[in-house]
């Protein structure tokens, strides 16, 4: 038996109390089994959702149709973040949108609830009182890490096609094998995969990559020509041969980074040269968050590289915001050890951080001495120019941090005003 958090068990007595079987169910009997302490709890019970909220008065009906209601665990050790969902035990008719089920009718046993599951490794049950029930051998295939449906990977592929996905998931984070049959089904029902919302897929794929397996499991997409649902097909089916390379490499070694979702989608997405890279990351619903990520590596990531000075670093990062560059940066430092490139540059660049940080050298014009008041109080008009000025002065600061006083950008905004000439070419480097 499976050990329960108190709040999980709670539950589980109040049902049995009432004279109902309850059982733990699907992921948490999996992970628990592997040693993990899952925080979603399903539960499957022959109770019905009005029985269910009579017994548990403060639980939430998520679904009348399926009979499914949550119980907010109360604020206590131990309780936070744990969801526990229960379920009444119930069998499904046909998939015909390849989502739902059209019908559910309501099971009277644990075994007609398992027999609708997807992967044997998710048809288990427990339960405190009456044991153990695994009636298609996924405690053994956890053992062996193997992978299999419940019956025919065929139905199940047709029934739910981003049950596809799930499988190569849980190879990925589970770190499990797949048999020929599986692979064969995969391959067979591809196409079902378009029945499928963008944003599941988005949810399955970020979760794929950041698995220990996740370079195994992304030779499975492509292998089972399910890619083309990622990054489109015109992308999936005309890569280059030095993209098919950077792809391999990527698989083989992208478990030396950490298992950063974003970071890991941006380095996948470097793989393709150009604007196919940007064309590869709008094929899923990203966020506009991640979206300018993806813009920033494409448009940026050489001309960070190829930074030298804390002059051209302050600027960059005055134009771009602090967020937008660590990401750019972080994500060199994961090209490296997946490419195995040279650090020479990051650890320059982290360097001349270093020595902003310490030395409080401006690089916004929030850093600066002065603000819109002192150049009212200098006499220079309101409005827009003020903005203006500040950046002006802003400029001359990341070329020599010293002047950063009140006195000085007070003089230099006087001299800016006052000379067209000092203002335009107050970038220039003369030559002495």
């Amino acid at each position: 038996m499976i050990k329960l958090p108190n709040e999980v068990g709670k539950v589980v007595k109040a049902v049995e109390d009432a004279g109902h079987a309850i059982y733990m169910v699907g992921g948490c009997v999996r992970d628990s089994l592997l040693g993990m302490e899952p925080l979603d709890w399903d539960l499957a019970t022959d109770a019905n959702w009005q029985e269910l909220i009579q017994i548990l008065p403060r639980a939430q009906v998520l679904s009348e149709k399926y009979s499914v209601v949550r119980w907010e665990p109360e604020a206590e050790k131990g309780a936070e973040g744990l969801i526990i969902d229960v379920a009444t035990f119930r069998l499904e008719g046909e998939y015909s949108d390849h989502r739902r089920p059209d019908r559910v009718v309501l099971a009277k046993t644990i075994e007609e609830d398992l027999s609708r599951r997807d992967f044997t490794v998710n048809a288990m049950a427990d339960s405190p009182t009456r044991g153990f029930v695994d009636p298609y051998g996924g405690r053994e295939d956890l053992k062996v890490r193997r992978l299999r449906t419940v019956g025919d990977p065929n139905k199940r592929f047709r029934e739910d096609p981003s049950r596809m996905l799930r499988g190569i998931r849980m190879i990925s984070e589970l770190e499990m094998e797949i048999s020929e049959e599986l692979t064969q089904a995969m391959l067979d029902h591809c196409g079902e995969l378009v029945h499928v919302s963008k944003e599941k897929v988005l949810e399955e794929f970020l979760r794929i990559l950041t698995g220990k397996e996740g370079g195994k499991a992304l030779r499975l997409l492509a292998g089972t020509d399910l890619m083309p649902y990622i990054i489109g097909e015109e992308i999936a089916c005309h890569m280059s041969r030095h993209e098919l390379d950077d792809f391999s490499t990527y698989c083989d070694f992208i478990h030396r980074t950490k298992p950063n979702p974003l970071r890991r989608a941006g380095l996948f997405y470097l793989i393709f040269n150009g604007k196919r890279s940007l064309q590869a990351a709008t094929v899923l619903p990203h966020s506009r968050e991640h979206l300018v990520h993806f813009q920033d590596q494409m448009q940026f990531m050489d001309k960070v590289y190829f930074m030298r000075t804390k002059e051209e670093l302050k600027r960059f990062i005055a134009k771009v915001g602090m967020e937008r560059y660590l990401y750019l940066h972080n994500l060199a430092k994961a090209q490296r050890l997946v490419y195995d490139l040279p650090e020479d540059k990051i650890m320059a660049r982290e360097v001349q951080m270093n020595e902003i940080k310490v030395n409080k050298e401006p690089i916004f014009v929030e850093d600066l001495a002065i603000d819109g008041n002192d150049l009212l109080e200098a006499g220079f008009e309101p409005g827009e120019n003020i903005g203006v000025m500040l950046s002006m002065v802003l400029d001359a600061t990341h070329r020599n941090p010293k002047k950063n006083t009140r006195e000085e950008l007070l003089k230099l905004a006087a001299l800016y005003k006052k000379s067209w000439i000092r203002r335009n070419t107050r970038n220039v480097k003369w030559l002495k």
